[in-house]
């Protein structure tokens, strides 16, 4: 039997204050869902090593996982559209918010193409 190896896409924005959590629950998610390698897309607003500086404790506890962090400015959804695999090519999607987020997610939500959206693993901008 063939092992799936397709990774889990996870576009975030969450409050600095809420990354390390939001990174556990990630690595959480995957290991629940079968994938070997995570595609973080964050929205949060620090850089990308100040994301990683936060998040390196919680990355190293499930160095076992892959792992490809991209950082993004509110501006630039339109790029990061252009670097996501193929639809086929992932095992499903997570979307994660802020409470104060909601909005700007409800916003990348509704332009990323139905193939993406028809694989949602998981949506946690939508509980309360």
């Amino acid at each position: 039997m063939k092992r799936d190896l397709r990774p889990i896409v996870v576009i975030s924005a969450v409050k600095n204050e809420e990354l390390v959590e939001f990174v556990r629950r990630t690595f959480k998610d995957a290991r629940t869902f079968g994938a070997r390698k995570v595609i973080i897309h964050s929205f949060s607003g620090p850089n990308y090593w100040d994301f990683f500086r936060d998040s390196r404790e919680a990355i190293l506890d499930n160095i076992e996982l892959g792992v490809e962090i991209y950082t993004w400015g509110r501006d630039e959804v339109e790029k990061m559209l252009k670097i996501l695999p193929r639809p086929e090519e992932i095992k499903g999607i997570v979307f994660h918010c802020s409470d104060d987020e909601k909005m700007f997610i409800r916003r990348v939500q509704d332009v990323i193409p139905t193939q993406y959206k028809a694989s949602l693993l998981k949506d946690y901008c939508r509980q309360s």
